[in-house]
């Protein structure tokens, strides 16, 4: 009897530059809501196999550093937890994008700071064996199947920069994200495009942002991955970045899958055929509003959503009471509370035997022939680390009472 475990490898990484960070990549399992490890290995059920790759690259000055492509990979990432997984992928994916897009809008309407931001993004949501594949600019996504390479994505770029990608001059460089048809905050609506394809066994998943094309071809990424394992690739990214001497910060996460439950037969000619285009960018059409965001998540950011400041009640018999659970929202708030509160007993359960482990540690490192001088001090770290994480738990449990409480309402 086959298994139905699906196995994934990811690794993400960014290359250390001289120029300013300016990229944000982020991997997480939408089934128990956690941010993962930048390198891992996963082996999930193939119904409980859901997991969120994102990368996202600022097209805004340096001085923002990485702002906006953070803020939109966070926000994309809490709009799919908000939304309930019995809708379709598709949807879901073209929401959390769209919610991304109107957050870093309306940044750069009401924050002098976030006037200039921009940032691209590529996203991949797992779900099961299907793999969906959403993009706003030009980040990259490659599939890598058998001896065959194809990008999935299609950069949102002018003719003009497609013909002088790798020949821009610094003062060129100024207006570089002018050359991006679409990006994250540049319009009040987006075109997000989507594809999607069936993950099949030894498939290699990479993401990366556009500067990758200006070290390697695809024949040189395929290459990379017929000959060395995923977690070894960034490596060798990160290495002819250096001897090319460039200072554009490389961003990459590189997964492969493997499992009985995937299909397993050999690949066909090309990969495209299995490829199913679900929606496009046309720079010739009409971007227009698809709604779906306002359908599945309020016409209104989170915060503002569930903490609207500028509306003022108008009773005058107001009645003190110490629980908020008859506000209409307070079940979700509930819900990302006691996912919050089962992270931190987790954290605290590891933390708590950390003492023990150092002190092993050090006991073995003396067998060795050596002191290990910092025991003393980390150990006191420790503890102080254990006091505040229970600090936190304590006051989860306190707005969680909060939440659950009965004041009788309507008596």
């Amino acid at each position: 009897m086959p298994q139905t475990t699906i196995s994934s490898d990811i690794y993400g990484v960014t290359t250390n530059t001289e120029r300013k960070i300016k990229d944000t990549f982020l991997i997480a399992d939408l089934r128990t809501g956690q941010t993962l490890a930048n390198s891992l290995q996963l082996s999930q059920s193939l119904d409980k196999n859901s997991i969120l790759l994102l990368i996202s690259q600022d097209l805004g000055p340096d001085s923002l550093g990485n702002s906006a492509s953070e803020l939109t990979v966070l926000a994309i990432k809490d709009a799919l937890l908000r939304i309930p997984s019995s809708v379709a992928p598709y949807d879901r994916l073209v929401a959390a994008v769209e919610e991304a897009n109107n957050i870093i809008w309306n940044e750069r309407k009401t924050n002098l700071e976030m006037k200039e931001a921009l940032t691209t993004v590529t996203a991949v949501l797992i779900e099961g064996d299907q793999a969906f594949v959403a993009e706003v600019g030009y980040s990259r996504a490659y599939l890598i199947r058998g001896s065959k390479i194809k990008q999935l994505t299609t950069d949102q770029v002018s003719d003009s920069q497609i013909s002088a990608e790798n020949f821009i001059t610094p003062e060129q460089r100024k207006s570089y994200r002018d050359f991006a048809l679409q990006a994250i905050g540049k319009a009040e609506a987006v075109k997000v495009a989507i594809s999607m394809f069936q993950l099949h066994h030894l498939d290699i998943l990479m993401l990366s942002t556009n500067n990758l094309s200006k070290i390697s071809e695809q024949e040189k990424i395929l290459e990379l991955t017929l000959t060395l394992p995923p977690e070894n690739i960034c490596q060798e990214l990160a290495s002819l970045l250096s001897k090319q001497k460039l200072k554009e910060n490389i961003t990459s996460i590189i997964s492969q899958f493997r499992g009985e439950v995937l299909n397993n037969k050999k690949p066909g000619s090309t990969i495209t055929s299995s490829v199913q285009i679900l929606s496009r960018f046309d720079p010739q059409e009409k971007v227009e509003k698809s709604h779906k965001r306002t359908l599945m998540l309020g016409d209104m950011s989170l915060t503002n959503k569930y903490y609207r400041t500028g509306e003022q009640s108008s009773l005058e018999n107001v009645i003190p009471i110490k629980s908020i659970s008859a506000f209409p929202e307070s079940t979700v708030i509930k819900s990302e509370c006691d996912t919050l509160l089962e992270h931190l007993n987790y954290c605290h359960t590891l933390l708590s035997i950390k003492p023990e482990q150092f002190r092993y540690a050090s006991k073995w490192l003396e067998t060795q022939g050596y002191n290990y001088s910092n025991l003393e001090k980390r150990l006191t770290n420790i503890s102080m680390g254990i006091e505040y994480v229970q600090k936190i738990r304590q006051l989860m449990y306190e707005i969680i009472k909060d939440l659950e409480g009965d004041d009788n309402f309507g008596s």
